[in-house]
């Protein structure tokens, strides 16, 4: 009885690392997504402000809403980092670009 018994804490054992493994292996998967993301959006700025610099005309809505999502894009990165599992980019409430905010000054979306 005794081996069974250290048998199924051996499988439970397994089991739970096995779990621990997938979600970091999976939480792995979306740091590397959100630096992508970040690292193309970061391009896109340099590109947006080379084109400033140089006196053409860009569209300063697109500017805004890049500066924007690079900001979102490090808080993710920020959460994801330390384990905050209940953040999601996809959970912030935009109007017109701008993120929307309650009577205390905090964003809806957290």
């Amino acid at each position: 009885m005794d081996l069974l018994n250290k048998a199924k804490e051996f499988i439970d054992t397994v089991e739970i690392k096995a779990g621990e493994f997938v979600y970091d292996q999976k939480n792995n998967i979306k740091i590397a997504k959100v630096c992508s993301e970040l690292k193309r959006n970061y391009e896109k700025l340099g590109r947006l402000c080379y084109r400033k610099c140089k006196n053409l005309v860009i569209d300063d809505n697109e500017f805004d809403a890049t500066m924007l999502k690079i900001e979102t894009l490090k808080e993710e990165l920020e959460c994801l980092r330390n384990g905050d599992v209940e953040y999601s980019s996809d959970s912030y409430v935009f109007e017109d670009g701008e993120l929307v905010v309650d009577d205390n000054n905090q964003d809806l979306g957290e």
